[in-house]
C-alpha cells in the first residue's frame, strides 16, 4: 500500500501572510542594496558604542583601583594623626590631595575629599575645610550627617548662625536616626534661634518630639519650646 500523501492545500489566509512576508523581504532587500553605506554606517555605530560602554566600565574600574589603592596609604598617615603628610603624601604615599586631582570622580575620590576636609579641621585651616566638605558627595550614611555637621559646627564658631543651622537640619535630615538627629536637630533650633528665626527654631523642636520621641534630648523639648517663645516675645 502506498504512504504517499498529498500536500494540504495551502488557506487563503497563509497564502496571503505568505506574501506579505515575501513583499516585506523583498523591500528589504531592495532598500540594503540602494541604501548600503547607510545600513554597515549605522551598524557599525552599533558596535562601537557597545565596545566603548565595555572600554569605559574597564577604565572606570581601573581608576577605582588606583583610587582605592591611594587612599589606603593616605588614610593610615590621616590615622596617626600626621594630617598634613595625610593631605600631601611624602616620598613613598601618595596624599589625598593627589587621590583628590586624579581620582575625584570615583567612591574612594569622594572619600579622601572626607578626609581631606577633616584633616584640615584637625590642622585649624577651616577656610580650606569649608571647601574640601563642600565638595563632599554627602551620601545618604552617617558619613554625609557627619560632614554636614562639622560644616554647622564650623559656621557656628564664625558666629554665622544661620547657615550654621541649616547645616544641622541637613544632618539632621540625610541619616535619621534617635542618636544622630536627635542632637543635630537641637543644634539647629539653638542656631535658629541665634539667628533670631523662631519659626524655624520652633519647627526643629517639634520635629525633635514628633520624630524622635524616645530620644535623651525629645525630654527637654518642652524647655527648648519655651525658651524660643520668651525670645521671641521680648
Amino acid at each position: 500500500m502506498s504512504t504517499y500523501k498529498a500536500p494540504k492545500r495551502m488557506t487563503r489566509r497563509q497564502e496571503l501572510r505568505e506574501d506579505k512576508v515575501v513583499t516585506l523581504y523583498s523591500r528589504f532587500m531592495e532598500y540594503f542594496d540602494e541604501n548600503r553605506n547607510i545600513v554597515f554606517g549605522i551598524l557599525g555605530g552599533i558596535v562601537l558604542i557597545v565596545i566603548m560602554g565595555f572600554g569605559y566600565g574597564f577604565f572606570k574600574d581601573q581608576q577605582e583601583n588606583q583610587a582605592q589603592e591611594g587612599l589606603s596609604r593616605a588614610v593610615r598617615l590621616y590615622e596617626a594623626d600626621n594630617w598634613r603628610e595625610a593631605l600631601d603624601g611624602n616620598a613613598t604615599t601618595t596624599g589625598l590631595l593627589e587621590v583628590i586631582n586624579k581620582f575625584g570622580g570615583t567612591t574612594a575620590g569622594n572619600l579622601a575629599v572626607y578626609y581631606a576636609a577633616d584633616s584640615y579641621l584637625n590642622l585649624g585651616e577651616r577656610e580650606d575645610a569649608l571647601k574640601m566638605f563642600d565638595r563632599y558627595n554627602h551620601n545618604a550614611d552617617a558619613l554625609g550627617a557627619g560632614a554636614y555637621a562639622a560644616e554647622a559646627a564650623i559656621y557656628e564658631d564664625q558666629g554665622e548662625y544661620g547657615k550654621a543651622a541649616d547645616r544641622y537640619k541637613d544632618a539632621a535630615r540625610i541619616f535619621e536616626s534617635d542618636f544622630t538627629s536627635a542632637r543635630y536637630l537641637v543644634s539647629a533650633g539653638r542656631n535658629y534661634e541665634r539667628a533670631g528665626n523662631f519659626n524655624e527654631a520652633i519647627e526643629m523642636y517639634e520635629s525633635l518630639r514628633e520624630d524622635f520621641p524616645d530620644s535623651e534630648q525629645a525630654q527637654d523639648v518642652d524647655l527648648f519650646l519655651a525658651r524660643v517663645n520668651v525670645h521671641a516675645n521680648k
